[in-house]
């Protein structure tokens, strides 16, 4: 004992028999109960909470063996060797005290031992958690019962049906209160019998089942309206011949009330005889029927309004049929707006990202470990340009020029888009040997894939299967299935799905026409695919075989002159260079005109950047001849950037110009654009695309969008 300790407290203590009364004195008041016992496990000594918890006092426990106060002597014996092995053991455990009440504690028990690591005593100390346990008890009822209220107001809003409804309830009851076999009775008045209309356990082989009321248990019970409860159901006297619970040992049953009549009868069983029913066992059925009442009278109202309903059907189809297309518009609205806000910002970041990497990269030791973490940060950032194109391209209103793309592009854009968000129980496999130009909205295109990838996709969401996409060219010759001769891109999307029935396959293409739940589907995908297909100047036919799986076949016409869509090969190594030219570089962002300016230097460009629009044209205005070539960013304070380059042109017609933005939304000045004017190019701008684009631009080829 460290003297020390009792300085520090102010305790004066003459010799070592004080420190030790103080020690016992402290033990025996604790707040808390504590034993010590022998190394052979012979009790020694414990305090006041202690007798009060057990019931022994010191006398009456003698050198009584402390393993005979586990309730559980085989789980004591685990607890001993553990002390004996050098460990702290804590847990809960049940313990007997004097009078053989049973009760469950939080123990922590630990071997004290002397400086050769000899066992000197066992320490355990102890709280009885009995309101704790009853406390987890009841909560963990009234979690189930929440549980169960929210699993059945699930129900009735999907229109489950009742038995449905009223099996889920009794499993949960069941499960909750740990009796296996349950029961539920409504009462037929036209019949004059209760009937079994949910069950579980061994109960569930008797659904159908019906019984006279005051016969057997569960007539009793609705004949009484009383609950009941019955430890020994076999030796019981009311048995009836008619009753269903031949197995059951015993068992509880309440009557199931609605608006203070008797609807039915709700009950649980047991098949052991050692199982003791827990006292409140009926508090838990009455909150278990509340729920099943709800349930009763949920159905009956539904059944009442059911031909009314049908009446109204029709009208609130078209109804909800106008709400989803007004949803849609304003969702794709919202869609498009939001990601024209994020885009510029965005691309702002990636511009910084990407264009830093790049000039990095020229700076780099070659096979150097810096170099290889270059470039991966380069191929992240070229994945993030990738996703915020989709974004915008599926955001993007459907006015969009029509123009001459690779169906190719597309699919793989849009495979690798819907790759993330299947199931990887659904593999994709590709076979595209097909690189022709199609003259469509490239919008269009996307959706019709997006839809016919994302239908297959559910046709295979529960059991898996292979989504397949062939591209290849086809050839015409004469006139066959409603498409005329000449050449063709046929794509042939198929899955290995449900299928669609054969009173089905003609109505698919019809709009609002869908076999999906309420809430999973508008109708509108497939109308969209055929409408976009019909307006390419192509066909789209389906075959489908119940439980094999679906196959779209379309057939888009070739654009028959194939240009090629840059002026220089982006992925020639070799860049066009500048002529010392001079350049006005104008962006608000201070990160994005530093690197422009590198980039362009690098491309022996000379640069001058601004980052204001404003003082950037009165730079200009100074002397307008400085410059051959001006490139600003589109949104900026002030004045933007296609407002600016109106007001370069008109101090020096013919510059050359580009215009850079993450988002064409607001462009105003089109008409500069359309006259090719102005040149366009898209945030984020790679190194080699801008040293294409100015050098098209200084050497007055046409711009492009």
């Amino acid at each position: 004992m460290d003297k020390k300790l009792f300085d520090d407290k102010k305790i004066r203590c003459k010799d070592r028999q004080s420190e030790l009364k103080i020690l016992r004195s402290a033990i025996y008041n604790a707040r808390i109960a504590i034993s010590i016992n022998d190394a052979d496990g012979h009790h020694l000594y414990h305090n006041s909470l202690f007798t009060k918890m057990f019931g022994y006092s010191m006398d009456e426990f003698g050198t009584r063996h402390f393993d005979t106060l586990y309730a559980d002597p085989v789980a004591g014996r685990k607890i001993t060797g553990a002390q004996e092995n050098g460990e702290l053991w804590s847990g809960r455990i049940e313990m007997t005290g004097k009078s053989g009440r049973v009760f469950p504690v939080m123990l922590h028990a630990e071997a004290i031992r002397d400086e050769d690591a000899n066992i000197i005593f066992f320490l355990g100390s102890y709280t009885d958690i009995t309101e704790q346990k009853k406390l987890e008890r009841e909560l963990k009822y009234k979690h189930e019962y929440l549980s169960t209220l929210h699993s059945i107001s699930l129900g009735m809003f999907r229109r489950l049906n009742l038995p449905d409804l009223l099996k889920a309830i009794i499993v949960r009851a069941a499960k909750l209160t740990q009796m296996p076999n349950g029961f539920l009775y409504l009462y037929n008045p036209l019949k004059n019998v209760l009937e079994i209309k949910a069950a579980c356990g061994s109960m569930s082989r008797y659904i159908g089942s019906q019984i006279k009321p005051g016969k057997g248990f569960a007539g009793k019970v609705f004949e009484t309206g009383e609950p009941v409860i019955i430890e020994n159901y076999r030796s019981w006297p009311g048995k009836s011949r008619e009753d269903s619970f031949d197995k059951i040992f015993s068992i509880v049953g309440i009557p199931l009330v609605s608006a203070s009549k008797i609807e039915g009868v709700i009950g649980l069983g047991h098949d052991k005889e050692e199982f003791i029913i827990d006292p409140d066992i009926i508090s838990i059925l009455e909150e278990f029927s509340a729920i099943a009442k709800i349930a009763v009278d949920n159905a009956k109202l539904f059944d009442s309004q059911k031909q009314e309903f049908e009446k109204r059907i029709a009208l609130e189809r078209e109804r909800k049929a106008m709400e989803a297309r007004l949803y849609q518009a304003q969702r794709m609205e919202s869609i498009g707006t939001l990601a024209g806000g994020i885009a510029h910002d965005f691309n702002n970041i990636l511009s910084s990202i990407m264009g830093f990497t790049q000039v990095a990269q020229c700076d780099v030791e070659k096979g150097s470990v810096l170099e290889d973490d270059l470039n991966e940060i380069y191929t992240a950032s070229l994945r993030a340009k990738d996703l915020v194109r989709q974004i915008l391209t599926f955001a993007r209103q459907s006015d969009e020029k029509v123009n001459a793309i690779k169906v190719s592009l597309i699919i793989k854009e849009v495979l690798k888009f819907i790759r993330s968000s299947i199931p990887s129980t659904i593999s994709i496999q590709q076979n595209i040997n097909a690189e022709s130009k199609i003259l469509a909205n490239p919008t269009q295109v996307y959706q019709v894939f997006l839809n016919l990838f994302t239908n297959a996709a559910q046709a295979m969401e529960k059991e898996g299967g292979i989504l397949r996409v062939d591209l290849e060219e086809h050839v015409q010759g004469e006139q066959d299935r409603s498409i005329g001769p000449g050449r063709y891109i046929r794509v042939m999307v198929s899955d290995t799905g449900t299928g669609i029935a054969k009173e089905h396959i003609n109505t698919i293409f019809e709009p609002y026409f869908t076999t999906k739940q309420i809430g999973e589907g508008t109708g509108l995908g497939l109308a969209v695919v055929h409408g976009a297909v019909k307006s390419m100047g192509g066909e789209i036919f389906v075959e489908s075989v119940q439980g094999q799986g679906t196959t779209f076949t379309m057939y888009l016409p070739v654009v028959k002159n194939q240009e090629p869509e840059l002026e220089y090969d982006s992925k020639n190594k070799k860049l066009p260079l500048g002529k010392s030219e001079h350049i006005l570089f104008v962006d608000d962002e201070i990160p994005l005109t530093k690197l422009g300016k590198k980039m362009l230097e690098l491309l022996n460009y000379r640069v001058t950047a601004v980052n204001n629009s404003l003082e950037a044209l009165e730079l200009f205005r100074r002397d307008p001849e400085a410059f051959d070539a001006v490139i600003t960013d589109m949104t900026m304070p002030g004045m933007t950037g296609d407002r600016l380059l109106e007001e370069v042109m008109k101090l020096k017609p013919g510059i050359p110009a580009i215009l850079c933005t993450g988002f064409d939304k607001y462009i105003s000045s089109k008409d500069l654009i359309k006259k090719g004017l102005i040149h366009f190019c898209k945030k984020p701008v790679l190194k080699n695309e801008l040293a294409i684009m100015v050098r098209n631009a200084i050497d007055g080829k046409p711009a492009t969008r």
